[in-house]
């Protein structure tokens, strides 16, 4: 995917995941979202206009300056239209089983409950993908990276909060503030949840953590001066 149709792709996906609340999103809080992910906003005016013009969204004017969009599935490539719709519906229905664990268990609860997800979501995927020939991993990223409400939700909340964590998922603009801060690992302030957090995984996931740890000390690591079978 080159760098037009990622741009027009996040746009998409901005829309989209608030449809869901939504018939119409004001102009004002795409660009927001856009501009936060990277998109200039001259390109991103242009890359609107044109999937306006293609019918790709539909433009309602409600005054001259409150303009909204929603995202007119039935004029997407079928493909496109398939991983749209499956990677957000995906992402509600994890985060449904997540909420439930989260009223009955505590805070390893629902970390063991997400990694489980995580799991299953990129199995799952890889292979619908293999079967179909349709991205169908894009909802991998989506969940992990790209949108906010999904684990990066869950993540900073146990980092940030710890189990008595407020919900922010159902108020776009709690949610909006709470993901613009910097990468939790970046911030000088969240160092000491994240490793606090990364300690409950390692307990919860030891065995995978040993492996994936060696592995990542063997690609690190100065390459040994000789093979260990030249040391017998």
């Amino acid at each position: 995917m080159d760098a037009k149709e990622a741009n027009r792709q996040t746009i998409i996906d901005i829309i989209a995941e608030r449809q869901e609340k939504e018939e119409f999103i004001k102009c004002l809080d795409i660009e927001r979202g856009a501009t936060r992910r990277g998109i200039s906003k001259p390109t991103f005016y242009r890359r609107l206009s044109e999937m306006t013009k293609e019918g790709i969204l539909n433009k309602k004017e409600i005054s001259h300056k409150d303009i909204r969009y929603q995202v007119s599935y039935e004029h997407l490539p079928a493909e496109q239209s398939a991983v749209l719709c499956f990677k957000i519906e995906a992402l509600k229905f994890i985060n449904k089983r997540l909420r439930e664990i989260e009223t009955k268990q505590d805070e390893q609860e629902v970390l063991k409950e997400l990694g489980k997800w995580l799991g299953v979501l990129s199995i799952f995927c890889l292979y619908q993908e293999i079967d179909s020939g349709i991205p169908y991993t894009d909802a991998v990223k989506y969940y992990l990276h790209d949108q906010p409400g999904g684990a990066q939700h869950y993540l900073r909340k146990s980092v940030v909060y710890g189990s008595k964590a407020p919900d922010i998922l159902d108020d776009f603009a709690k949610l909006e503030k709470a993901m613009t801060d910097e990468a939790l690992g970046n911030n000088n302030k969240f160092i000491p949840g994240t490793i606090n957090l990364l300690e409950t995984l390692k307990k919860i996931y030891s065995r995978e953590f040993d492996a994936l740890y060696m592995l990542w000390e063997s690609i690190t690591s100065p390459f040994p001066s000789s093979h260990p079978s030249e040391k017998e």
